[in-house]
């Protein structure tokens, strides 16, 4: 019974981290289009960056909660 609680708090710690990243991609992404006028070539560059970033651990945590949920369902 202890692996199952523990595989749920790592599916829940890996929600709210989705949570926080999901946070910030909004708030970069409608920073660009709020200040996309007065925004330089280098911090386009680095904001773009920042997002690609942001968006591969996005897809690597909602590996991480299925393959939990997997190991939930075989349990």
């Amino acid at each position: 019974m202890a692996q199952i609680d523990e595989i749920k708090e790592f599916i829940g710690l890996y929600k709210f981290l989705f949570g926080i990243i999901i946070t910030i991609l909004v708030s970069l992404i409608s920073y660009v289009f709020v200040n996309f006028d007065i925004l330089s070539v280098f911090k386009l560059i680095i904001i773009s960056f920042v997002i690609s970033i942001l968006s591969v651990g996005l897809v690597y945590l909602m590996e991480k909660i299925i393959t939990n949920i997997r190991k939930l369902k075989d349990l």
